[in-house]
């Protein structure tokens, strides 16, 4: 890049969190100069644009940061994942630092609980971007136990099976009880 009026200039069109290493070198009507001593900067990095939910369970949420992220193991460049909730999980350094891969599973969490999440990116000199909003996400509830279940006819209902369960901890909104042996019963819950 050449220009005679100024002692900075812009590059532009370089590639996404790439290192640029750049030189000076000082022209006049005699020729070129020696070059100066080089220095080394990475472009920015794309910011992350939202969360993406994986696998859910009671206890575990599994999440990654929603975009395009270049060269993710380059310098100091990564993703950081923040749970915004005053639950927190177990996802320990694998979440809540900052990782040069595009996932996490926060672990230890409690049943039918909503979790909140965010992230933001850095690029191979460390510079961060804007954190996303916040995503959130509910734990599945824990299943009922002690079922029991009982056939009998009678004149109004015919045939018909009647279920019992105690609640699972970490509450349900309700409950689907479904038949694994006939496709055309009717099912109540």
């Amino acid at each position: 890049l050449w220009n005679p009026f100024s002692s900075t200039c812009t590059a532009t069109g370089l590639s996404t969190n790439t290192q640029q290493t750049i030189h000076v070198h000082a022209v006049n009507a005699n020729g070129t100069g020696a070059n100066s001593a080089t220095a080394s900067a990475y472009t920015s990095i794309e910011a992350a644009t939202g969360i993406t939910f994986g696998t859910i369970a009671t206890s575990s949420i599994a999440i990654s940061a929603t975009g395009s992220f270049s060269n993710l193991t380059s310098g100091s460049s990564g993703l950081l994942f923040t749970q915004t909730t005053g639950n927190p999980g177990g996802g320990g350094d694998a979440c809540f630092s900052w990782t040069q891969t595009n996932s996490c599973t926060d672990t230890g969490l409690s049943p039918n609980t909503q979790y909140g999440y965010k992230a933001q990116t850095r690029n191979g000199d460390g510079d961060t971007t804007t954190e996303t909003s916040i995503s959130y996400k509910y734990t599945l509830p824990n299943p009922p136990t002690s079922q029991t279940a009982s056939g009998d006819w009678d004149s109004v209902q015919n045939y018909h099976v009647d279920v019992s369960w105690a609640a699972g901890t970490g509450g349900a909104n309700h409950y689907h009880v479904r038949s694994s042996s006939d496709s055309y019963a009717t099912v109540k819950y």
